[in-house]
């Protein structure tokens, strides 16, 4: 056979690509038949020769544009890039090295009415422009028939049900065997209907009705929590968070057309997007929102496993996205206050260092000359770290007005986005709602809790542990270990000793024991074992085994945040619960199972006692702010240069909708001395986001809302 019978009659080319420094990729076609040959770069030719010979089962040789074989000891890399023809005897096949082509085609998101899609190149030697693309649909039993010829294509009534199909190869106008040889085909499945979302058409409608006209020089800001594909892990399993939701509604493929679908239908002048995983940044909204005049910037969040961030896009008939700086708030360069406060407590300035947050500003210039700064965020999470997200957003202002007083321009006015994990009454909010905070605002003392040196999380829970038991008569190695007040000084008036009866250690004290019983309730609620399940008589018995798995826990080590007993233990303590020993008063056998029907209300008792306790420490420093000798207050002053408010007010409606969970934590700032606040577009109610339990679910592609806000300059009405 010869290689020409091999190739067909047609003269195939012979593709020969450089896949790195010292590799080759020879690729020959047959037909459907592909065969590939990998061989080191810096070999003879000889041996790719004999070895491609030995695949196709004849002598070759390789030929020069003028015809000359060329040398068998010349490098093979060398040899293919000035090769012509590779030559059987009187037939030849053309060799085409390293050709402009699409390396690579793909697209995240499934095929939907109405919704775009634009597929992902990656491409060698050539440029997107010399790309033709080409859009198929089959129907049942059909063939392919073309539909469209764009970079990006939206299925229409007509396709759905059918299949979709997309065809990239380089060149204006690619030959056949170019198309044969190079052209990548994807299949993107079945077009199908996206659910319908009546809370979104709802917004929208309202969005579009309130103010009438647009107003002159609007700017439209978008924040949007996308709940990143990355944590996916452990969603759909029994358990999960998000188990009550179909995994075809929480997969990617799912999620992103709705998402995008979302975006576009507010079309935003300013989108700060949060948990944007970096893989569907470039091969999703990268490309799609590029196609339609933005230009944007992907930022990592910092830590070795981080794969998700946020994203910052501008549309360019707007704005100019003219500087961008990314600040990663681990607080290694902050205000001299937060620095001071950092410098004493070491241990909480290594953890805030490590902390996988992020922060965008972007300097952006309107088209008609004015300039803007956007901050985009996603603050810490964890939901007792108050004081961090005080600390990165304090931090965050202090790096906006630093940049902006180096400009030489006067500074401009401030939009401050993204999901911040704050409430309206958390000291972040109102750092930005007051331009303010006082060293002595209840989150510097949760936070304390945290930083005090000897009082961590785990000794606290273990000190309340032991006290527990030893109170109920079980025998432990171990003492109390809580600390008591410092030796009061004689010279100290009968005032400073009432104000270090009520000292910080005191409201300490309150805080810790609050702590304690909201990590012992979320570890009960969390559980499935109770004693409830039991019938009545197996109950002593339960009892018994329970106690022993207190003790034993507690001596092998164990704190509230590894044990379930002493969970339970540290609860009926600060509840009031009766919980006796088995083998002691008759009236034990419902105690345990009825500490989870008491904590939601202990809780909020208890939160009040703790609001009531730092409410008299305020009042004995401001009485008393030098002759206590007790330094009652572990915080800084932080203050802020912008007068900003929030586009949608004092918040309380969810933007973050879980099942066990909902709080307003998303929010759109502006400088109301510079911009005034046109409209908002309505948030969903609590009854919207919880119709399929909770979100994500057929309504929402995320576990959070989108926010949009129209602004306008003040002196343009």
């Amino acid at each position: 056979m010869s290689l020409m019978a091999l190739l067909s009659t047609a003269l195939r080319p012979i593709v020969v690509r450089k896949l790195k420094e010292h590799e080759l990729l020879i690729e020959v076609v047959h037909g459907a038949n592909r065969r590939a040959l990998k061989r080191p770069a810096l070999e003879e030719l000889h041996r790719s020769l004999t070895r491609l010979h030995k695949a196709l089962g004849m002598p070759l040789q390789l030929l020069d544009e003028c015809g000359d074989a060329i040398a068998g000891h010349t490098p093979a890399l060398h040899a293919w890039r000035g090769a012509a023809y590779l030559c059987a005897g009187d037939d030849r096949a053309p060799v085409w090295f390293d050709p402009p082509e699409v390396s690579s085609l793909e697209c995240p998101s499934a095929p939907h009415v109405a919704i775009p899609l634009c597929p992902l190149l990656q491409l060698r030697y050539c440029e997107a422009e010399e790309v033709r693309l080409s859009w198929e649909t089959r129907g049942e039993g059909g063939g392919w028939q073309p539909v469209g010829e764009l970079a990006s294509y939206v299925p229409t009534d007509a396709d759905e049900g059918a299949e979709l199909r997309v065809r990239a190869v380089a060149g204006r106008e690619p030959s056949a065997i170019a198309r044969e040889l190079l052209e990548r085909t994807l299949e993107l499945g079945v077009v199908r209907r996206a659910p319908p979302r009546p809370a979104l058409a709802r917004r929208l409608a309202a969005f579009a009705a309130d103010g009438g006209v647009e107003p002159r020089g609007k700017i439209r800001v978008m924040s949007y929590n996308l709940l990143a594909q990355t944590y996916q892990r452990g969603w759909d399993g029994a358990g999960g968070v998000h188990s009550y939701c179909p995994p075809d509604l929480t997969a990617a493929a799912s999620r992103l057309p709705r998402q995008l679908a979302e975006v576009l239908s507010f079309s935003p002048d300013v989108l700060c997007m949060q948990e944007v995983d970096a893989r569907t940044f470039e091969s999703h909204w990268k490309p799609q929102l590029e196609a339609r005049g933005y230009t944007g910037a992907f930022s990592l969040k910092r830590g070795v496993s981080s794969s998700e961030g946020c994203a910052l896009f501008v549309d360019r008939r707007t704005f100019e996205l003219q500087q961008m700086r990314i600040v990663p708030l681990d607080l290694q360069d902050t205000s001299a206050p937060l620095r001071r406060l950092l410098e004493a407590h070491p241990a909480t300035c290594d953890a805030v260092q490590s902390l996988p947050t992020i922060a965008q500003l972007a300097l952006l210039r309107h088209v008609d000359g004015r300039t803007l700064l956007v901050a985009n965020t996603h603050l810490y999470y964890a939901h007792r770290a108050v004081h961090v997200r005080l600390m990165q957003i304090g931090s965050l202002l202090h790096h906006a007005h630093a940049w902006t007083d180096a400009l030489d321009a006067p500074r401009p006015p401030l939009v401050l986005a993204g999901d911040l994990n704050c409430a309206s009454t958390h000291g972040a909010v109102q750092l930005l709602l007051q331009g303010e905070i006082r060293r002595s605002h209840r989150d510097w003392m949760y936070g304390y809790l945290y930083w005090r040196e000897g009082i961590g999380v785990e000794k606290a829970a273990r000190d309340a542990a032991a006290c527990t038991l030893r109170r109920r008569g079980v025998e432990s190695d171990e003492g109390c270990g809580v600390e008591g007040d410092e030796a009061r000084s004689a010279e100290v008036g009968e005032a400073a000793d009432e104000a270090q009866q009520l000292s910080l250690r005191s409201a300490l004290a309150v805080a810790q024991r609050f702590h304690l019983l909201r990590l012992a309730a979320q570890r009960l609620l969390r559980e499935e074992w109770r004693l409830s399940s039991q019938s009545p008589e197996a109950v002593p018995a339960e009892a018994s085994a329970f106690y022993a798995a207190a003790v034993s826990d507690f001596r092998e080590g164990k704190t509230l945040l590894t044990s379930t007993p002493l969970a339970a233990l540290e609860v009926a303590e600060v509840c009031g619960v009766q919980v006796e020993q088995a083998g002691g008063a008759t009236g034990e056998k419902q105690a345990v199972p009825s500490l989870v029907d008491v904590v939601q209300e202990r809780m909020a008792d208890l939160d009040g006692i703790l609001r009531q306790q730092i409410e008299e420490l305020r009042q004995l420093a401001d009485t008393f702010p030098t002759e206590t000798g007790v330094d009652l207050y572990p915080g800084v002053e932080l203050a802020s240069i912008w007068q900003l408010q929030s586009a949608y007010g004092r918040n309380t409606v969810p933007t973050h909708v879980l099942p066990d969970y909902q709080d307003a934590l998303d929010w759109i700032w502006f400088d109301k001395s510079h911009l005034r606040l046109a409209k908002v577009a309505p948030l969903p109610s609590r009854e919207e986001c919880m119709m399929n339990t909770a979100m994500p679910s057929a309504e929402f592609p995320s576990d959070h809302v989108s926010l949009c806000a129209d602004l306008t300059w003040i002196d343009q009405d």
